[in-house]
């Protein structure tokens, strides 16, 4: 017998995730978990920390169970061509496989053409099950694949469907589809709440501290710069590490905009103190980011390669600032984070929720802030979500950005400092934007 003819021929258990970013993270947990070795001097020539090594006694599993197990991703065009069997030109590197983690774009295509049969699967897991049924037609033909009780050995199979924000009326919709069967659901429910009513018990963990600040929109990334500035300050005189960062912008071009002026403005250079060898800026973008045009002027910024080296880096606190938007880090985890700000973002409950998910992970010992950086109509939005999220946002004062900040006593540093803000952290457009329409004879 060859190695082939011993493997099974569907694969145990499929994993649906939302994005690539979250399948990377889940197929290498997996693979931890089952005895795998992460430390890839190809991701990180440095040295690894080593709670991130398997077999520390700090993790908290011990894999005794059999070798050989096979996991593999299937989220992009490479993967998906990686997973055809070689008479259509592939490499057949699903043969084999004991754990499939995918998008629903690309399960949906091994679910359709068949030639991976995931009729035999034990197990069935929806993360961030909200996020995946935006993709009804996709989740449909993947779980009609595996459908049924019992797999096609006569044993039993596993639904399970995972999220933070995954409503009653979505679970309602997974039962009426025949996706779930009598699901037994558990979560953290208010006192208010009735059985089984995940509508009202949304909250973020107690332990998370809510600030905000208000200020025009063109000021924003000097007052993001600002507070970045002191909270460094703060932990250098208590001598603690450096603080691990996760800013949010709207969306993937503010995300490039923003990168570049945020680690100008904390870099060594002439106006700066601290060194960005300690504090690197990286920059992680959802699956469109090689469709992304870079400005010039985006040189300073340390990394703008593959979403999952960045993601490696920041894993490994290679950098401590990363500049994201919110789809792209939905359900990861990064441990140790210590703040997040949300560069003029409100959005929706779910939508903090996740965002405030970034920190305060279990098992974090250090201080968790949340900081959002609004103008006037957004200060109403945020309170309105305290009282959904069960949550109350401080008001912190605008750090000074302008005229004043800056006298003749001042030193030589702080004087280039103020002139270095001024032309890398305000945007002249919105300012004109935000000053309104002007008379003209």
């Amino acid at each position: 017998k060859t190695l082939g003819d011993e493997l099974p021929p569907t694969p145990m258990a499929v994993v649906v995730v939302p994005t690539r970013e979250l399948g990377v993270q889940v197929a290498m947990q997996c693979y931890q978990l089952l005895g795998g070795q992460r430390n890839n001097p190809a991701i990180l020539p440095e040295h690894i920390p080593s709670q991130y090594v398997p077999g520390n006694k700090m993790n908290m599993f011990s894999y005794k169970g059999p070798r050989r197990t096979k996991v593999f991703g299937v989220w992009d065009d490479n993967s998906l061509n990686a997973s055809m069997p070689i008479e259509d030109y592939g490499l057949d590197s699903l043969k084999g496989v004991h754990i499939v983690v995918g998008t629903p774009k690309y399960l949906k295509v091994l679910a359709e053409r068949g030639h991976v049969g995931f009729e035999n699967s034990r197990f069935v897991i929806v993360d961030e099950a909200d996020e995946c049924m935006q993709d009804m037609e996709s989740m449909d033909s993947i779980l009609k694949a595996c459908e049924g009780k019992y797999a096609s050995n006569g044993k039993p199979r596993t639904r399970i469907f995972v999220g933070a924000s995954l409503q009653i009326g979505q679970v309602k919709t997974a039962e009426e589809k025949k996706w779930l069967d009598q699901p037994v659901m558990v979560g953290e429910m208010s006192p208010e709440a009735k059985e089984g009513d995940f509508d009202t018990s949304r909250r973020v963990p107690p332990s998370l501290k809510h600030q905000y600040v208000q200020c025009e929109e063109w000021r924003s990334l000097g007052v993001l710069a600002k507070l970045m500035r002191q909270e460094i300050e703060r932990y250098e005189e208590q001598g603690g590490v450096p603080p691990r960062v996760i800013i949010y912008a709207k969306d993937v071009q503010e995300a490039v905009k923003v990168a570049s002026p945020v680690q100008s403005a904390l870099w060594t250079g002439l106006g700066g103190s601290y060194d960005l060898g300690l504090l690197g800026t990286s920059v992680l973008l959802p699956n469109g980011e090689d469709s992304v045009q870079f400005a010039d002027d985006n040189v300073t910024v340390l990394t703008y390669e593959s979403s999952i080296r960045v993601m490696e880096l920041f894993l490994a606190n290679q950098t401590n600032v990363l500049v994201t938007t919110p789809l792209a880090t939905r359900g990861l985890d990064f441990p140790g984070v210590t703040h997040v700000y949300n560069l003029g973002l409100v959005g929706t409950a779910a939508d903090y929720q996740h965002r405030a998910g970034r920190v305060g992970r279990i098992g974090q010992a250090n201080e968790a802030v949340i900081v959002s950086i609004v103008q006037e109509e957004g200060v109403e939005k945020l309170k309105k979500l305290g009282e959904h999220l069960q949550f109350e946002a401080d008001e912190i004062e605008a750090p000074a950005v302008e005229e004043g900040e800056v006298t003749d006593e001042s030193s030589t540093d702080t004087k280039v400092r103020f002139l270095e803000d001024i032309f890398q952290l305000f945007s002249p457009d919105s300012k004109e934007e935000d000053s309104g329409p002007t008379d003209s004879k």
